[in-house]
């Protein structure tokens, strides 16, 4: 279902849907820490609750802010309401806009298109990235996946999802790029989340892995530490 995502760690759901676990609790923060051999997580994985370093997978929950304004907190990914607010998804996903998506060293995300009665191209749609624990590799929207089909035979490609990369803007202008090998990757029905019909993309366990992620959900804010 919609709620499915971070196995009940989303914490804003509508009247319709039953109240997720951080909604019913303090918790508006939590880092999940799949680095190797970096056991514990907390401020930005740097050691909380129980790190002893045994490189095991962790979950820190925090009352207040993980990410630190002072400390870095810059390189940090914005993360956007327009799913819910815009498109009426029933719960708030941890989720961003991405600044390019590439497969394979070619774009996955379609391009401006110039208008007949303009001398401007319309911009792209806007593509979201949704960060998903409860995923195993990778979901893209139908058009996406699709066309990635057409592509990738045109082209001769040895691998439909080979080397992916998705490319994030931080909020002081840098860039997190996050990627995997030949992602186990599957079509998705956008219907299933809103009624946005650009491009959707959500990203599980194969790019995730090896980083600590630090979700500070009041503050609307994501980091990825190493």
């Amino acid at each position: 279902g919609q709620g499915g995502v971070f196995l009940g760690l989303l914490r804003e759901t509508d009247a319709k849907t039953y109240p997720s676990f951080l909604g019913q609790t303090g918790y508006g923060s939590f880092c999940v820490d799949l680095r190797h051999g970096n056991g514990g997580g907390g401020n930005d994985g740097g050691g909380g609750s129980g790190g002893g370093g045994g490189g095991s997978p962790e979950l820190v929950l925090s009352t207040r802010p993980l990410i630190r304004d002072g400390d870095g907190g810059g390189d940090c990914v914005p993360l956007v309401r327009d799913l819910h607010r815009r498109y009426g998804a029933s719960v708030v996903h941890y989720a961003a806009r991405a600044a390019a998506v590439n497969v394979n060293g070619r774009s996955l995300l379609p391009a401006a298109t110039k208008k007949p009665s303009s001398s401007r191209p319309a911009p792209a749609p806007a593509a979201y990235v949704i960060f998903d624990t409860g995923c195993s590799g990778m979901a893209v929207s139908e058009e996406l996946y699709d066309e990635r089909n057409v592509r990738a035979r045109e082209n001769r490609e040895k691998s439909l999802w080979g080397d992916v990369e998705v490319v994030l803007a931080t909020r002081d202008g840098g860039e997190v790029r996050l990627t995997a090998t030949r992602p186990f990757t599957t079509s998705l029905d956008n219907r299933t989340l809103s009624r946005y019909r650009g491009p959707i993309i959500v990203l599980g366990l194969a790019f995730l892995d090896g980083l600590a992620m630090t979700v500070d959900a009041r503050e609307g804010r994501v980091r990825f530490s190493r």
